[in-house]
């Protein structure tokens, strides 16, 4: 309980430094986006478009999930390894993460 409380008072701190964010200059980023999360999220969908954008180097993925889901479930948690083995490849060959 003690970690749930103390990861959400971080929450407003760590959405300001995101907004603050304007670029990754080319470093691979896969986005993963749950699709119950743009159901239930105002603005999440634009929102995580333009995480995509702070580099040429991205791909944008949703996923037939829950954000949970992402992790814990076969299917979705699989997508989730899967834009991680990208970004990982990426960097390995200097490859755009679309090339993986």
């Amino acid at each position: 309980m003690r970690n749930s409380r103390d990861e959400n008072s971080m929450f407003r701190r760590v959405f300001e430094q995101a907004q603050s964010l304007r670029t990754l200059a080319g470093k691979p980023l896969v986005v993963v986006t749950a699709s119950e999360s743009l159901q239930k999220i105002h603005g999440w969908s634009a929102a995580q478009d333009r995480l995509a954008t702070l580099t040429s180097n991205s791909e944008h993925r949703v996923v037939e999930a829950t954000h949970v889901g992402l992790l814990i479930e076969k299917r979705p948690s699989a997508a989730s390894a899967n834009a991680i083995a990208k970004i990982v490849q990426s960097v390995r060959t200097s490859t755009p993460v679309t090339a993986q």
